[in-house]
């Protein structure tokens, strides 16, 4: 999914489970933050594997552009930190850890995936999705979170 489905689904589950007020700003900067921050991963294997990019191409190969730190790794990082946080802060605990789990868990389903990296580099895949299909969740999903957002943030007003 794209950074912008990452950050807009991802924060709203964050931030409606963790009890979130649309009053609480930083809790939902962090939120959006927590939800798409893994995918800075990609630029830097991007730029580094330039030259395997423009020779196989980028559409559907952002797989390869990732640290251990979008997968398993990642959410046992982010969970060790946040059970620090929660001994002070128990919301940001919980917007920080499910927006990223969340994030991590969408690209774990709906793309390919190396879960157990760096022990084992065996690849998931759960659905082999075309470019168009990914293209089309993506619209759906930036679409629903949008008209949720403005609800939840309407409503709660």
């Amino acid at each position: 999914m794209s950074p912008i489905a990452h950050a807009l689904s991802a924060s709203l589950i964050a931030v409606t489970f963790a009890q979130v007020s649309p009053g609480e700003t930083p809790y939902l900067a962090v939120a959006l933050i927590s939800a798409t921050a893994v995918d800075l991963d990609h630029v830097v294997y991007l730029i580094r594997d330039r030259a395997l990019y423009r020779r196989i191409g980028y559409t559907g190969q952002l797989h390869r552009a990732r640290s251990p730190l979008h997968e398993l790794a990642g959410l046992l990082l982010v969970g060790a930190l946040c059970a620090l946080v929660f001994a002070f802060d128990p919301k940001l605990a919980q917007v920080i850890f499910i927006a990223f789990a969340v994030h991590l868990t969408q690209d774990w389903v709906l793309g390919k995936s190396h879960p157990l990296t760096p022990f084992d580099n065996t690849r998931i895949e759960f659905f082999a999705l075309t470019v168009r299909q990914k293209i089309l969740i993506d619209v759906i999903v930036v679409l629903l979170s949008g008209a949720l957002w403005t609800i939840y943030l309407a409503v709660r007003l």
